[in-house]
Formats: structure tokens, sequence, C-alpha cells
């Protein structure tokens, strides 16, 4: 997530949380967040439409631990 046009994006916080049922959603947290550039997938397609491919994206051990490693080519704009 972020910005390619200077904007300071973060992770939201509770107040993002518009209809009070105690979760921010992807749409909620959108403004604070930004709108995704790339997708850290494990394969295929890594482009925004991929954000949430879940079925694709790596998974952490028992442990919470997670690796992940994948050269990916990102326009200009990204980088």
């Amino acid at each position: 997530h972020g910005s390619t046009d200077g904007h300071d994006f973060r992770c939201p916080d509770k107040s993002a949380d518009k209809d009070g049922d105690g979760i921010v959603t992807t749409a909620e947290g959108l403004p604070t967040y930004g709108d995704i550039n790339i997708s850290l997938t494990t394969k295929g397609d890594t482009s925004k439409d991929s954000g949430l491919a879940v079925d694709r994206m790596p998974v952490a051990d028992k442990n919470g631990k997670l690796t992940y490693s994948r050269t990916i080519t990102v326009s200009q704009d990204v980088a």
C-alpha cells in the first residue's frame, strides 16, 4: 500500500471503523493506508488486482514466522 504521488499513508486506527462494528474493513481503511501498488503473492499476478488473493499470499508457520522471497518487476512509478 502507499502512494506514488507523495501522500503519507499509515495503518488505520479505530476511528476508521465508520459503522462501529469493531472491525476496520478494507473499504474503511483504504483512505488511511492508500491503494495497493503491488501484491506480494507467492506466484502469478502481482498487480493491485491480486491484492486480496489470499490463496496466493505467503503463510506463517505455527510459530508465526514467515519467509518470503520473490523478484518482482514494477513500474517506475512504484519503484
